[in-house]
Order: C-alpha cells, then sequence, then structure tokens
C-alpha cells in the first residue's frame, strides 16, 4: 500500500477504527499516509492515524453499537449495546452507508439493519455463515408479542434523571437493530441465552441467582449456551485446526519478539484513562534465563531492543517461561508501538539505566508512565 501510495495510486484511503502506527513500522505508516490526499478515519478514540487524517467521523464505541464478536473457542457471540449512541456518533459500517458513492460501491446501500449487514456476511464469507445464528434477529418477541428488557424491574428513576430538563418522562428510544427494549418493559424471564441482559431473579440478587439460569449448579445454562460454534471437527476424531506446529527453533541472527498483554495499558481503549496510565510503568522485556546468562544480564540491568536501526529501552525481566530465543515485550506501551510480533530483533545491554519510571504530563496531568 505504502508503495502504491507514493506512485499516486490511491487518491482516498478509508481506516475504520485501526491505528496504523500499532499495526506496522513507523516508517512505512508514514510513507503510506504522506502520499494519499484524501485520509478518512472513522474511530472512537483520537489516535496518530487521525492526525493525518483530511477527515475524521466520530464512531459508536463497543457500548453504543452492536456487533459479534469470535471467542478463542470459534464462537460467535453477539454484543448490545447498554445504551443509546448519541446523534453525533454512529457505528462505521452506517458512516459509510452515508456516502452515497461509497455505499454503491462497497453494496451497503441496501444494508439498513444490523440484521441486513450480518446476512450479507453470511452469504459472502462462507465460513462465516454461522454469525447469523449467534441470537435472535430484532424480529424476535416473547410470548405477549414485547421485545425483551434491557433493564431489571427495579430500575427507575428515568424521570428524575431528566428534572433539570424537564418534568415528563421522555420516550425512550426505539431500537429498530435488536429484539432489545432501552427500559424495563417486556420479558425477561426464559429468554434465549443470548439475549439475557442481566442475571436477576424474585427474592434473589445478581450472583446469588446464576443458578436459576443453570440446569444444574455449575452446569450449563438454560436454552444452551449463548452464540454459536463456527469451527467444528468435520470428522469424529479429526485432527483438523488441532494439529501444533513445530517445536520453535531459535536463531542465530538474533531474537523473535512475542507480544506480552499487561493488565494495566496493553489495550488500546483503557490506556487513555489518566488512572490506568499512572499504573502502565516502564515497558519491559522478558528474556529466557540461559539467553539472559549469555548476555550477561541480571534482574536489575535496562536493555534496547534494536529494530531498523531504532532502539526501544526496556526493563529486563529473566522469565523461565519464556521460550530460549525469544523476547516477550510489552504491548500497547507507547516505547513499544513500533516493535511487532514475529520480527527479530538484537538486544543491548544498558549501563546506565533507571528501572523508576519518570513522571510525564499527559494531556495536563501528571502520571506515570
Amino acid at each position: 500500500l505504502a508503495d502504491r501510495a507514493r506512485s499516486g495510486g490511491i487518491q482516498t484511503l478509508i481506516v475504520m477504527e485501526n491505528d496504523l502506527w500499532r499495526r506496522a513500522s513507523h516508517a512505512s505508516v508514514e510513507r503510506l499516509l504522506s502520499h494519499v490526499p484524501n485520509v478518512v478515519v472513522m474511530d472512537v478514540v483520537e489516535t496518530a492515524t487521525a492526525d493525518y487524517a483530511t477527515l475524521v467521523l466520530p464512531v459508536a464505541s463497543y457500548a453504543e453499537c452492536e456487533g459479534t464478536l469470535v471467542s478463542s473457542e470459534g464462537r460467535a457471540q453477539r454484543f448490545f449495546p447498554p445504551m443509546q449512541c448519541p446523534d453525533e456518533r454512529a457505528p462505521s459500517w452506517q458512516w459509510v452507508r452515508g456516502a452515497t458513492e461509497l455505499a454503491r460501491t462497497t453494496g451497503l446501500a441496501s444494508l439498513s439493519y444490523v440484521d441486513d449487514v450480518l446476512a450479507a456476511i453470511a452469504a459472502d464469507i462462507p465460513a462465516l455463515s454461522g454469525v447469523v445464528a449467534a441470537a435472535p434477529g430484532a424480529s424476535y418477541r416473547d410470548s405477549i408479542g414485547l421485545k425483551a428488557a434491557r433493564q431489571p424491574i427495579r430500575y427507575s428513576g428515568r424521570t428524575a434523571m431528566y428534572a433539570d430538563k424537564t418534568m415528563h418522562e421522555p420516550k425512550t428510544r426505539v431500537d429498530e437493530d435488536s429484539s432489545l427494549n432501552y427500559s424495563m418493559e417486556g420479558d425477561n424471564q426464559g429468554l434465549p441465552s443470548a439475549l439475557r441482559p442481566f442475571v436477576w431473579d424474585p427474592g434473589w440478587n445478581s450472583n446469588q441467582s446464576l443458578h436459576k439460569f443453570q440446569d444444574e449448579i455449575g452446569g450449563a445454562l438454560k436454552g444452551g449456551s449463548a452464540g454459536i460454534r463456527l469451527i467444528e471437527p468435520t470428522n469424529p476424531g479429526s485432527t483438523t485446526g488441532t494439529q501444533a506446529p513445530n517445536a520453535f527453533e531459535p536463531q542465530s541472527d538474533g531474537f523473535c519478539l512475542t507480544p506480552q498483554y499487561q493488565l494495566f495499558g496493553s489495550d488500546e481503549l483503557s490506556v487513555h484513562a489518566d488512572a490506568v496510565a499512572a499504573m502502565v510503568g516502564l515497558p519491559v522485556a522478558r528474556i529466557a534465563p540461559d539467553d539472559a546468562q549469555r548476555l550477561g544480564l541480571t534482574a536489575n540491568d535496562g536493555v534496547a531492543i534494536v529494530v531498523d536501526g531504532a532502539s526501544v529501552n526496556c526493563a529486563a525481566v529473566i522469565d523461565s517461561l519464556v521460550p530460549k530465543g525469544t523476547l516477550g515485550y510489552t504491548v500497547g506501551h507507547p516505547a513499544t508501538l513500533a516493535l511487532q510480533s514475529g520480527r527479530y530483533t538484537r538486544l543491548e545491554r544498558l549501563a546506565d539505566f533507571c528501572r523508576e519510571p519518570e513522571v510525564i504530563a499527559r494531556d495536563g496531568v501528571a502520571a506515570h508512565g
């Protein structure tokens, strides 16, 4: 893409909820974005990619839109918005549909609802055909013809929520994309597992009532598991999809970078919170004991990870769980965004290294990081 952009082959680039600086080397991303006349960015957070944008469109967060997640089990599970999306934001696919020419070329012009999008995905991508069955569609109704309730019956105070503006209770917005109400009206018992918005039973509180929704205590959910598996063995006893790859073989020309996810700050969204940013600390490089001994590293040392002529300073951590020949690096830290999993790197021991994180300013707030 970068080579194509440099030769003038890309006039408009649309980046949907994807910070390119976290996906590739910074040099290649800058080469791409600097040679595209029009860059359209759709995202829920402000990213480095947005700095290059001609147009930025605010999109709904995961808590404000409907979608489908696929777990490590290969199970497609639907998620629904617990709150209404303000009018100035919209899911990415709706922004694309709103652009007439873009909608025509992408085929989104004929898609009005999430169910339409899911049907189109199932028709075009056979491997994802099961996403439609991950949860009931928007047409689902209970035994008396009502949508399911998002809120428990004890939820109240909607009038008080808007008392500073009006004493009249406003009509709740109708969710046309799902079979759920943005209110406590509707059925909240006996729902399909994928539509169950909360765990509550009369006389019980929250998790105390979990067994009410199971076939037996600690057993399967009544009504079956939520979602649907997209990958199943083709034949009983088949090893398709379960064959282990060959063991990793260390290379003599460097260490293979492997991602290490931290509780604080590795995901793209949480690191924008000052409280989380204060817990991030220094980036860490985890190395096997044998490799550390060969390089003369101790637990108090720092190392420089050198890739493509650029270096990233990290605190060395000797970890017996790290395979020999690999180097685990902290994912999501501002200093490690240029590192890519699977690339090979060399290490340099830092003579003077302070393991105490410096205090940096973020948005006018002092935070460790």
